[in-house]
């Protein structure tokens, strides 16, 4: 290649790489693919297409863009790492270790790679195995910021808060602007009046030119110091603001999404329910799937449940909702629990491919798996007709406080666009509502309701119960479930699963009623 290409090229990548870094993703295709057309071979554009491709949600053609990279340059470090991230997106674990394990032979000292085989073993709720990547990472370069956060979360999951607090603070000697840092210590720390690092965070809010992100975990963190401090009209000044800019992200949501899901759900099920298969394939598979609204006890469920002998916490799956999200407007999807075909058939065989390969990531042995997803309310009549021998648990609690809770929580991701706006909130929670209603008058007496405020005011009674219903049998030591390190939790309720049973998150929401107007439109 001549001198000026090679210029040329690097110009272009840098231009490329700007407009990545404003999220201009769009361009970044366009103008990627114009280079590979012209240098087939040059494979940082191959990486920069993937990768747009990437944040905009198309990983299929992530993954094509990245198999060719592959296919020129099966050793190349960067493009096994960036597939490998691809596949781990996808959820397909299999393929996503055998990348990063293949990127560390050829290089096995590469940073990159050690956090990013690190961030699936997390997935996957080898957390230890994260943990010794992270760190071994880290002993390579001390300065990294990323790994740094990476390696706290990862403290903060397996519930090791003083190591988590310990590498935050480290953090925030190299980069006093990385929030998140400050907001993993607020969500340990309990604020005091005339607490140092409440003054810290406020001075920074005030003074420092940060970015919405930033100002979005360090006000989601001071409204959480305000609330110890039961200054409630301070915190939910800051919880506003946080909010406010989280829906701003979120420019093209809206709630009708969530509405019309909804009507093409009955739509679909009334069908198969109505003309289901005699002879349709059902799965063996017995799972617990604990459903609700967000903050409404299923954490709490699910560790009272996972500190069973019998059975192993896999936490929040997205098995189903991939199963159900991607095929329910393909009419295959519907007729293949109708119609006999060696066609639907396969579908259904398929779809139960997918789930077994799933569920063998989990290093569970033959212990009962616990999916504790709570969206997963919406999809329970594809759940019953797939995993007829599964036990759902339905997780309720006072709406007022359940809704409060959402709003103060903040939540990765944008999965949970309407919990940013309580006039969103208040109609999502009366659609979830429906939506359960719906589901109960064909599953009556298969969905078992646990109340939020009974478990916490008779846990012993109510978790015999719940042990009862799932067909398992009585084991004290379950009372003392906070004690269990078995189960990692990677949910906003990290701290408070980590606690016995205590009754001040009852009617919380009281204390900013003040401001929650909208709730009166709850039903």
């Amino acid at each position: 290649m001549k001198n000026n290409q090679v210029i040329y090229l690097r110009n272009e990548f840098k231009k490329i790489g700007n407009f990545f870094s404003i999220k201009k993703f769009d361009e970044v295709i366009i103008r990627s693919k114009k280079i590979i057309k012209k240098y087939p071979k040059v494979l940082p554009f191959y990486n920069l297409l993937g990768l747009a491709y990437r944040q905009k949600g198309e990983l299929d053609k992530a993954e094509i863009v990245l198999k060719e990279a592959n296919h020129i340059e099966p050793e190349n470090v960067n493009v096994l790492c960036n597939l490998g991230g691809i596949y781990r997106v996808k959820n397909n674990f299999e393929r996503s270790v055998d990348c990063f394990e293949k990127a560390l032979k050829i290089k096995p000292n590469d940073v990159n790679v050690l956090c990013n085989f690190a961030n699936v073993k997390r997935d996957k709720n080898d957390i230890d195995g994260a943990i010794g990547l992270y760190e071994k990472a880290i002993s390579l370069d001390k300065t990294l910021v990323t790994v740094l956060i990476n390696l706290a979360g990862a403290y903060q999951i397996s519930g090791k808060f003083d190591e988590c607090i310990k590498y935050c603070k480290k953090l925030l000697e190299i980069d006093p602007m990385n929030t998140i840092a400050d907001k993993f210590i607020s969500d340990i720390h309990k604020y005091s009046n005339n607490d140092e690092h409440q003054r810290e965070m406020l001075r920074k809010d005030k003074d420092l030119p940060l970015d919405d992100d930033k100002r979005l975990s360090i006000n989601f963190a001071i409204a959480k110091s305000f609330n110890d401090q039961k200054k409630y009209k301070e915190s939910f000044k800051h919880l506003k603001v946080a909010n406010d800019i989280k829906r701003s992200q979120l420019k093209h949501y809206s709630i009708d999404f969530e509405t019309n899901t909804f009507e093409d759900v009955k739509k679909v099920f009334n069908n198969i329910y109505k003309n289901k298969r005699e002879d349709l394939k059902i799965s063996n598979q017995k799972i617990i799937f604990i459903i609700g609204m967000p903050r409404s006890g299923t954490t709490l469920s699910h560790q009272i449940l996972s500190s069973h002998s019998k059975t192993y916490g896999a936490g929040e799956l997205g098995l189903i909702s991939q199963i159900v999200m991607k095929n329910l407007k393909k009419k295959e999807f519907e007729d293949s629990f109708i119609k006999k075909s060696k066609i639907n058939d396969e579908q259904i065989s398929q779809i139960y491919k997918y789930a077994e390969d799933f569920l063998k990531h989990f290093d569970h042995g033959n212990q009962i798996i616990i999916d504790k997803a709570p969206l997963n309310f919406r999809w329970l009549g594809f759940i019953k007709i797939l995993f007829p021998k599964s036990k759902i648990i339905h997780c309720t609690r006072d709406a007022k406080d359940t809704c409060w809770s959402i709003y103060k929580s903040s939540f990765d991701g944008a999965s949970l666009g309407w919990s940013y706006k309580l006039d969103e909130l208040v109609k999502y929670y009366n659609l979830y509502k429906e939506w359960m209603n719906y589901w109960k008058s064909f599953f009556p007496n298969e969905i078992y309701k646990l109340n939020y405020e009974s478990l916490i005011n008779n846990q012993e009674e109510e978790t015999k119960k719940i042990f009862e219903f799932c067909e398992l049998p009585w084991e004290a030591e379950s009372l003392e479930f906070y004690k269990s390190k078995k189960t990692p939790i990677k949910t906003v309720s990290i701290v408070q699963a980590r606690q016995p049973i205590y009754k001040t998150s009852i009617k919380a929401s009281d204390n900013y009623s003040q401001f929650l107007e909208d709730f009166q439109n709850l039903k």
